[in-house]
């Protein structure tokens, strides 16, 4: 029923805290999808509005958005195993950190300062990393690997029958993007955090994908002597966001050059966080710009 109140994506991103791009993308996987002016502009209304708070409230319990939008539209065939899948994930979470506090009170437990701080900082480089590993740190990689597919994938594609190495595919989200464009070409998608692999392994399932295989890899122990892993054995070397997190990306690119063989090809996907640019150019946004705050600028 149309009672004369209705809001632009503008002016609903302001008022709910969601950027007009999630909600685009949102309306693009039918989580909230909008009327359309006879202009094409989209317009929300108090239906739109009361579903995008129930889907924000299911996302906030880590569940994907199509799962999300399954449950809103009552199409889950199972919604029960839904909860239940998500419940595993939340339980493994658990048992996660229940590991690392064993771990923190043991090291609180051993002798002498340098002992200690060597335990902690050991464990942390292992354990974590700047984003941490979250139900909901999961669930937004996912969302900014779809935000961004068509930018970072649309034309990527891989011939069939070759050996392609994803390194540092953290929860899978770029893995399913790349494994579904090419689905003759073999995957191998390593990281080094067991948890993120087993997030990883059940989003391609999920996706019904069979092309990708997922192993437990430290780049800096790369390449070894012989094996799958062994030099000169991939077609191409596929990194994305991977290089931010260590601490010597120069080296492993490096060691990630020599496991590509001659004419093979490596590609490198990295964000920009030191600067900000604005297209179109915009002279009111640069002047509100602070130099050294790309982030408060990006997110004008």
């Amino acid at each position: 029923m149309d009672d004369g109140t209705w809001w632009t994506v503008g002016e609903l991103a302001h008022a709910s805290g969601v950027s007009v791009r999630v909600l685009r993308h949102w309306d693009a996987l039918g989580v909230v999808s909008p009327e359309r002016t006879p202009s094409g502009h989209r317009r929300y209304g108090p239906a739109h509005v009361t579903r995008l708070y129930r889907a924000l409230a299911l996302r906030r319990t880590g569940l994907g958005l199509r799962q999300v939008a399954a449950l809103l539209d009552r199409e889950d065939p199972d919604p029960a195993a839904t909860l239940r899948a998500h419940l595993d994930d939340v339980e493994e979470d658990l048992r996660r950190r229940s590991r690392l506090r064993d771990r923190l009170v043991a090291a609180l437990g051993s002798a002498g300062p340098d002992q200690l701080m060597k335990v902690i900082e050991t464990m942390t480089m292992f354990e974590q990393y700047v984003h941490g590993y979250r139900p909901e740190e999961s669930t937004r990689l996912a969302d900014q690997a779809g935000a961004l597919v068509e930018l970072l994938h649309g034309d990527t594609r891989f011939q069939p029958g070759e050996r392609v190495l994803e390194m540092g595919c953290g929860v899978g989200a770029q893995t399913t993007a790349l494994a579904s464009r090419s689905p003759h070409t073999h995957f191998v998608s390593a990281d080094i955090a067991t948890d993120s692999l087993k997030s990883a392994s059940g989003r391609v399932a999920a996706a019904g994908l069979t092309n990708v295989e997922f192993v437990e890899k430290d780049v800096f122990a790369l390449p070894e002597p012989e094996g799958g892993f062994a030099e000169a054995s991939f077609d191409h070397v596929f990194v994305c966001f991977l290089l931010e997190h260590l601490p010597a990306p120069v080296d492993a690119l490096r060691r990630l050059r020599r496991l590509v063989r001659p004419g093979g090809t490596i590609t490198v996907i990295e964000g920009d966080h030191g600067s900000a640019y604005f297209h179109p150019d915009d002279e009111a946004a640069r002047g509100r710009s602070v130099p050294g705050d790309a982030a408060a600028a990006r997110r004008r």
